[in-house]
C-alpha cells in the first residue's frame, strides 16, 4: 500500500497479519473522513493520468536529469504498433522523395509525359477510325520485353 510506506513510513510486507488490519482500519478511517494527506491515496490511476497530462510535476524525488522520468503505464504492445506505423510512414516518405529525385534527375518525367500524349493520340486514332496509326501507337507503346 502506498499510503501505509507513504504517510505511516511502514513497510506492509514485513508485519503480522494483526498490525496489517490494524493499519487498514487507520487507512479506512482517513479514507471516509476524508483526511488522507494527497489526492492520490484516494485514486492513484486518476492521480497518474493527471500528472502525466500536467507534465509529471508533483513527487518522484528530486533526481534531476531529462529521460522523460519513470514510465507509469506499460503498453507495450499499443507502442509497438506506433513505432511501426511510425516507420512505415518514414520508408514511404523516403520512397517518394528517392522516387521525386529521380524523375528530377533523370529524363523519365519527359518519357511519362511523352507516352500520356501518344495514348492520347491512340484514343483520338480509334475515335477517327485511323485503325493503322492506332495499331502502330498501340505497338510502339507496348512494354519492352524483359531480357
Amino acid at each position: 500500500m502506498l499510503w501505509a510506506l507513504e504517510v505511516k513510513k511502514s513497510d506492509v510486507e514485513a508485519m503480522s497479519r494483526f498490525e496489517e488490519k490494524e493499519l487498514f482500519k487507520s487507512y479506512m478511517e482517513d479514507y471516509n473522513t476524508a483526511t488522507l494527506p494527497n489526492k492520490k491515496f484516494y485514486d492513484l490511476e486518476a492521480w497518474e493520468r493527471e500528472t502525466a497530462a500536467t507534465g509529471g510535476g508533483g513527487g518522484g524525488g528530486g533526481g534531476g536529469g531529462g529521460g522523460g522520468g519513470e514510465r507509469m503505464v506499460f503498453n507495450d504492445e499499443a507502442e509497438r504498433k506506433k513505432e511501426l506505423l511510425a516507420e512505415r510512414q518514414r520508408e514511404h516518405a523516403e520512397r517518394l522523395r528517392a522516387a521525386y529525385e529521380e524523375l528530377q534527375t533523370t529524363d523519365k518525367a519527359q518519357a511519362m509525359r511523352e507516352q500520356e500524349l501518344m495514348r492520347a493520340k491512340m484514343a483520338l486514332a480509334y475515335r477517327t477510325g485511323d485503325q493503322k496509326e492506332a495499331a502502330r501507337l498501340a505497338e510502339r507503346l507496348k512494354p519492352d520485353e524483359p531480357k
